[in-house]
């Protein structure tokens, strides 16, 4: 299957999940933490499933990946942590607007580690990204939101360096066994470091709130397995990146109609707007 189909699927997939996330870290009372560790062990299940279903399930050649594999255990860790705080102060279409920093960093660093090269357009494209979330940025804020901008931003940072390790990694093994595999690993190094956590899996059982956990560790299941699977089927880097953040646009469409989040919805549109620009220019 082509590159370009699976991002596409990835980015619809990446959008609904991030709506319903935001639906359910809004509930007053709710546990980011508790919430990132009970999502990551279901996305380790059902991509451990699935592997199995699709007979594509190996064990990690060790030897050769063991400081990328361990690298990026760690770093989507901390991704967790930081991301899932910043869904809690923030709405959704600034969340995404805020992510595609994210793009900036990926693209430098795919340039840096991978030798990839880069247009005239492709920085204005960075620039138009940058300057749409700026946008959202100088506003009137509150401490509160201002922190959820740092805790979302250095998120990107943290993700992108997570990805190139990712990469590094689904370039010499296989993307499901990998998925199944670090995501386990990264939901015990959560649970290592927030052991009370533990009893958050109780929301499972919650009529309301267990089936859309499910719902939404399946999307983000479909998300990593398809962005997996093109960076192995030769995706660049820089490029792919782009082409997902375009969610943002979707993200914010969403929030609008189903979240009811229209506080700054005509500044967030026109940054949507901006950020789509840049990311043709990207592509």
């Amino acid at each position: 299957m082509p590159w370009y189909i699976l991002a596409t699927i990835c980015t619809l997939a990446v959008s609904i999940a991030n709506i319903i996330s935001r639906a359910i870290l809004k509930k007053e009372g709710s546990d980011p933490i508790g919430f990132s560790i009970v999502f990551t062990f279901l996305l380790s299940a059902m991509s451990f499933i699935f592997s199995l279903i699709i007979g594509r399930f190996y064990l990690p050649p060790v030897e050769r990946i063991f400081f990328p594999f361990a690298a990026a255990i760690l770093l989507w860790a901390l991704w967790t942590v930081l991301y899932f705080k910043g869904v809690k102060l923030l709405g959704a279409g600034e969340v995404a607007i805020l992510s595609s920093l994210g793009v900036f960093f990926l693209v430098t660093l795919g340039v840096v580690f991978f030798h990839e090269k880069i247009s005239m357009f492709q920085i204005a494209g960075v620039f138009l990204i940058v300057l749409s979330s700026c946008l959202v940025i100088f506003e009137h804020l509150s401490f509160k939101s201002k922190k959820g901008i740092i805790l979302i931003v250095l998120s990107s940072f943290v993700s992108s360096i997570a990805i190139m390790m990712d990469t590094i990694v689904i370039r010499q093994y296989d993307s499901f066994s990998y998925l199944s595999i670090a995501s386990f690993f990264v939901a015990l190094v959560l649970l290592v470091i927030f052991p009370k956590k533990i009893k958050t899996f109780a929301i499972l059982k919650d009529r309301r709130s267990g089936p859309k956990i499910i719902l939404y560790s399946f999307f983000w299941t479909t998300q990593s397995a398809t962005y997996y699977l093109a960076l192995q089927g030769g995706a660049k880097v820089s490029l792919l990146a782009p082409f997902v953040r375009s969610s943002g646009v979707i993200i914010i469409i969403l929030a609008f109609i189903f979240l009811k989040e229209r506080k700054y919805i005509k500044r967030k549109i026109i940054a949507s707007i901006i950020t789509l620009i840049g990311l043709v220019l990207l592509k």
